[in-house]
């Protein structure tokens, strides 16, 4: 119904105006880069797409490294080879440094996403997806900067299961890493609250009296 592609129009562009005015539950959380999210350095076709099975991608690794996103909610990660000693691990990263890896974090919306603040830094090139749709690459070390940069990804997200894919290359050779931090915001009871709107169009496709009594009259005299 129109009524409820309006009504969460309205909502999207002021969540806490019309929240509030119409009894609808805000709730805020945070994704953070950290041990549970899942990298490779083998690429695989749709890597990006939120349906990919990543479970036999190994799980991130928390590397010692400044942090360029301010808050501390996020580590730094990297990828480190499975089975490995310390200093095995140390030497074939360094021949992997150049290569690209492949992270992944999925996560569920269960009500209507209002609002995603992404904040990104990566060492040193990075391109970004949400939900298979590319929002942004990036080189650090080619703009000479060392700030994160912000995302609003709003747009990308959706109800439902939801995947933040990014590719980092360590191009400068400095060992790598990347740091996200993602804020969100959804309204959690949506799925129940527009159940309650009805347009004005579906109203009037009710028959009326007079429809209800020439349809008994024509059928009582077939």
């Amino acid at each position: 119904p129109w009524t409820q592609a309006l009504t969460q129009a309205l909502v999207k562009i002021d969540p806490e105006k019309y929240a509030s005015e119409l009894n609808l539950n805000i709730e805020s959380w945070t994704i953070a880069s950290d041990q549970n999210w899942r990298v490779s350095t083998e690429y695989e076709s749709q890597w990006k797409e939120a349906f990919f099975a990543d479970s036999l991608w190994q799980q991130a690794k928390i590397v010692d490294k400044e942090l360029h996103i301010p808050g501390g909610k996020g580590y730094v990660i990297w990828w480190q080879p499975a089975g490995e000693s310390q200093a095995q691990a140390e030497s074939l990263e360094a021949a992997k440094n150049t290569e690209k890896h492949y992270f992944r974090k999925t996560f569920d919306i269960s009500g209507l996403p209002i609002s995603g603040i992404l904040q990104i830094y990566a060492d040193d090139t990075f391109d970004l997806y949400v939900n298979g749709e590319k929002v942004e690459s990036y080189s650090f070390s080619a703009k000479k900067d060392s700030s994160a940069k912000v995302y609003t990804i709003t747009d990308f997200l959706k109800s439902g299961q939801n995947v933040i894919a990014v590719e980092v290359q360590d191009t400068d050779h400095s060992s790598g890493g990347l740091e996200l931090v993602l804020d969100l915001k959804q309204i959690a009871n949506w799925s129940e609250f527009k159940g309650t709107l009805v347009s004005p169009q579906s109203k009037s496709q009710e028959p009326s009296n007079s429809d209800k009594e020439r349809y008994e009259v024509e059928n009582k005299n077939l």
